[in-house]
């Protein structure tokens, strides 16, 4: 992953990364209005428990299989 740089202007990047600024700048709101709706629904998720609970629910589902194969595991890695 690139690291993430900061500078007070375009003018103090290098090259490479002004063009992005530059592009990123020019698409922003594009960008931007393309993910609202994304972004929307996932404030909506943040504001409840919905999320949590699908994923804890879903834990809770495979659970026992999970525990089964890491029996069988232990069992034939001899670890008890």
């Amino acid at each position: 992953m690139p690291a993430i740089v900061t500078a007070d202007s375009v003018t103090e990047l290098d090259a490479g990364h002004r063009g992005a600024v530059l592009v990123a700048g020019s698409h922003g709101g594009r960008i931007a209005a393309y993910y609202a709706p994304f972004r929307g629904r996932r404030d909506e998720l943040d504001a409840t428990d919905t999320a949590e609970e699908v994923l804890e629910a879903g834990a809770a589902k495979v659970r026992p299989v999970v525990d089964d194969t890491m029996k069988a595991v232990r069992a034939a890695m001899s670890l008890g």
